[in-house]
């Protein structure tokens, strides 16, 4: 659940603390800030072990863990992106000038 959580992420401050980073994927705040405008579900297992974890978070509200079937490895789904923003959030004016213009 640390995975989607906010600032879960590495604390790189030299050239030799890159060379110990063992994962390839996201940093840790990607995963959050995505989880926080979209449908998003992560799902990992590791080898030797008999089920997935699978967490979800819709549009950032709290982590849901459940188990699941899935191979080995891990895959994120990020669906719906921007689903609780407004579509014209970037072209609306002051509240004023939106009151005036209805």
């Amino acid at each position: 659940m640390r995975a989607v959580g906010r600032h879960a992420t590495y604390k790189i401050s030299s050239a030799e603390d890159l060379a110990r980073v063992l994962s390839l994927g996201f940093r840790g705040e990607a995963l959050h800030a995505i989880s926080s405008v979209s449908s998003l579900i992560l799902t990992t297992r590791e080898l030797h072990a008999t089920s997935a974890a699978c967490i979800r978070v819709l549009a950032g509200g709290s982590p849901e863990r459940s188990r699941a079937a899935h191979p080995t490895g891990t895959t994120v789904e990020a669906c719906d992106l921007f689903l609780n923003l407004p579509v014209r959030r970037g072209f609306l004016g002051t509240e004023r000038a939106e009151a005036r213009a209805n």
